[in-house]
């Protein structure tokens, strides 16, 4: 035969008719698999890094969502005075506020259900077994007792361990002190500033909040 006969349009006459064996068909699979392995390994683990990503700018947000409410919340209390109900005829009116180390109660207008700008009410701020206990109640009048069912109530998770102290404005006879508690009955006046203590995430942290109304309220000034 001739060698024009073995040719085929250009290609010679045996790979014309040969095709693909089943060996090189498994090498091509097991490439292609080890090749999608590969990719998708590489699209979980991007995957991962940026759902993890997304939780830790989450809980970032929350975190200092909950510390500027707090803030904001315990730097606008309010020196409102109440008349507590006792079995006295006429007792003195109590200036509103209370605070120990795990207990702080207080009037405010900054709300964690309404925000920054509400309508004035009781604060409570309660450490229980490490988590922050929260609860907002209305101002009853003419006395200004707090009511006895909660506008609010909710478990602060974010915040692990509170603790409060109190600083004392600097007197003729003492300089300025911290407190672990504070008797405004004996006081007569708000403090000047509250330091709130509390792990986050396993960490202690250390928040100071000074009161806007702590001057003022050392002159005279109060909520009727």
């Amino acid at each position: 035969m001739r060698s024009r006969d073995r040719v085929l349009h250009g290609v010679p006459w045996g790979w014309a008719s040969r095709g693909f064996t089943l060996i090189e068909l498994l090498v091509a699979m097991t490439i292609l698999t080890l090749l999608m392995a590969v990719a998708y390994s590489g699209l979980s683990a991007a995957l991962t890094l940026w759902e993890n990503a997304g939780r830790r700018a989450e809980a970032f947000e929350e975190t200092q969502s909950a510390v500027d409410i707090l803030r904001s919340q315990i730097r606008g209390a309010l020196p409102l005075m109440y008349v507590p109900e006792t079995v006295q005829i006429a007792p003195p009116p109590r200036l509103g506020f209370y605070g120990s180390s795990d207990d702080l109660r207080f009037v405010s207008a900054a709300s964690w259900r309404d925000g920054a700008e509400g309508v004035p009410r009781w604060i409570e701020l309660k450490s229980d077994a490490g988590r922050l206990i929260v609860e907002e109640r209305p101002i009853l009048p003419p006395s200004n007792v707090p009511g006895a069912a909660p506008l609010w109530h909710s478990e602060m998770t974010v915040f692990e361990d509170v603790r409060f102290r109190y600083l004392r404005r600097a007197q003729p006879d003492h300089d300025a002190e911290w407190r672990d508690s504070w008797d405004a009955e004996e006081l007569r006046e708000l403090p000047r500033a509250i330091r709130v203590l509390y792990k986050l995430r396993g960490k202690m942290e250390t928040l100071t909040i000074s009161l806007d109304y702590a001057d003022a309220n050392s002159k005279g000034y109060q909520v009727q």
